[in-house]
């Protein structure tokens, strides 16, 4: 059967087309485009590599970025696949920086035990898994998998690379380093590290080397004579300043694992954007003090060729074959496969038996009764989106008013019981400005107080302050519980970003 692959970056789009059979797995097709100008491009690149997809490459498989989902580990004591899905969500909330509303949670399976499981979560905001169903629409797809890039690395590993208990798979794009864990064959952990790639290529163009030409000759060139070697020797040494400011993150990452986990990473295999230059990885994996696995040369369209630059692309193409339900998919809910065209086949069955109701009461007098309700069903509906507008003018997107209404009542209503109780929202700020440390720098972008609940975004110096204040907090007597989440550095790598989400004790 086949399968198709589509790794959307910033810069260039890969398409891999996966036969997978009784005689095992093989690449097709694999086919690099760059994305041009323009805010149609990654629309017209991926509707372009669509046509190249072989007719029968179906199904369809889509990742959204690591940088852009949020992943937690959780343990929860049964192994049904039903009930880990329906308890999973609840077991998140208070932990991701979102609403559970705002999200599509879905989680690999790492492994089961003496009747638990342990699972890695990932929750996708419904805005980014929307954007990219409509960009492949556009471009004439309807993916049957959406998966985060990670698991595409994951599922790639268990083919092509050899089994390790100590794994890590880092794939580089123009902008982002992600990070993949794995357990076995299983995804245990991710993350996405912030790099400047477009420094690495300028730095690139600065030394005489067309650096995005020369990855383009190698992907599809294998074979390197004494020239190309020169010129990747060259590329190499001009990448590596731009990538070392981004090894420090990888080591902390690494070693942040290694303490949550108790597991220590012993090999990478590099994967992406130059990564078929031999001198990047092991300056990677030299930094990183990693043995380096490399990603194997495998037939492609009939002739050898690197499989790294397109490993992501193969394994979103195996992830749209699986057939295995403990593997992050986020094509459910409201985004499941196929919920769109059994939609269409409802409302054509409807309009059918419609019909034929009108063939059977008369088309004219029917139909003359009908356009007089659909005026006065009109007006009412005006009326109630003009009281609705009234009364919550703020709300721009209107799905259904008596629902959206219900929502602002029950959020007024607590609200109103926070901020009735014997300390008001003004008390718990200045309690919470008292706890925490005078030198700690903290800057607050986002706070929300909910009932018992305060949710703080802030910036601090370092991963030690965001640890000062936490404990600084946790000692104060209205705290109950304090949970963080998504502490990472900045772009710039000046501050530490966090959430910080603080249970007030009851009777506060």
């Amino acid at each position: 059967m086949r399968g198709a692959g589509f790794d959307i970056g910033a810069r260039a789009l890969t398409l891999a087309v996966v036969n997978r059979g009784l005689k095992g797995v093989r690449i097709e097709r694999a086919v690099t485009r760059r994305v041009p100008e323009g805010a149609e491009g990654p629309v017209e690149t991926l509707r372009a590599l669509a046509r190249e997809a072989a007719p029968g490459a179906q199904p369809v498989a889509l990742g959204v970025p690591v940088h852009a989902v949020s992943a937690r580990a959780v343990t929860l004591p049964f192994t049904q696949r039903e009930k880990l899905d329906a308890v999973l969500p609840s077991e998140l909330e208070g932990q991701l920086p979102f609403e559970l509303d705002e999200v599509v949670v879905a989680a690999s399976l790492v492994s089961q035990a003496e009747g638990r499981s342990r699972l890695l979560a990932a929750a996708v905001p419904k805005t980014t898994l929307r954007a990219r169903l409509e960009e492949a629409a556009r471009a004439g797809l309807d993916p049957r998998v959406v998966t985060v890039d990670a698991e595409a690395l994951a599922h790639a590993a268990e083919v092509w690379l050899p089994l390790r208990p100590d794994l890590a798979l880092i794939h580089l794009d123009d902008r982002w380093i992600s990070v993949a864990l794995l357990d076995g064959r299983r995804l245990r952990a991710m993350r996405g590290v912030p790099w400047d790639g477009e420094a690495a290529r300028r730095a690139a163009a600065e030394s005489g080397i067309e650096a995005e030409a020369l990855r383009e000759a190698t992907i599809y060139r294998h074979a390197r004579d004494d020239a190309d070697r020169a010129s990747a020797a060259r590329a190499a040494d001009a990448l590596v300043p731009a990538l070392r400011t981004a090894v420090d993150e990888l080591r902390r990452t690494l070693h942040a694992d290694a303490v949550d986990s108790g597991r220590r990473v012993g090999a990478m295999a590099l994967s992406g954007l130059w990564s078929d230059l031999p001198e990047v990885g092991a300056f990677l994996a030299d930094a990183l003090g990693l043995e380096l696995v490399a990603w194997p040369s495998v037939p492609i369209g009939g002739a050898p060729r690197p499989l790294a630059p397109v490993a992501l692309a193969a394994g979103l193409a195996l992830a749209g074959l699986a057939r295995d339900r403990g593997r992050i998919d986020f094509r459910r809910g409201e985004f499941a496969y196929g919920r769109e065209r059994a939609g269409v086949r409802k409302r054509a069955m409807i309009a059918g038996v419609m019909a034929a109701l009108v063939l059977a009461a008369g088309v004219a007098d029917l139909g003359v009764r009908a356009a007089g309700k659909e005026r006065r069903y009109r007006e009412v509906q005006d009326r109630v989106r003009a009281a609705f507008q009234d009364a919550l003018p703020g709300v721009t997107t209107i799905v259904s008013e008596p629902d959206q209404l219900q929502a602002a009542i029950d959020t007024l209503a607590k609200q109103r019981a926070f901020l009735g109780g014997e300390v008001g929202a003004l008390d718990i700020l200045l309690k919470l400005t008292d706890a925490i440390p005078k030198d700690s720098g903290i800057a607050v972008s986002d706070l929300t107080i909910d009932q018992d609940k305060v949710r703080i975004e802030a910036e601090t110096a370092s991963f030690d302050w965001v640890n000062r204040i936490e404990g600084a907090l946790s000692k104060a007597p209205f705290v109950g519980r304090i949970v963080v989440s998504d502490a990472k550095t900045t772009a710039d790598q000046s501050k530490v970003r966090f959430l910080m989400t603080i249970t007030l004790r009851e009777g506060v």
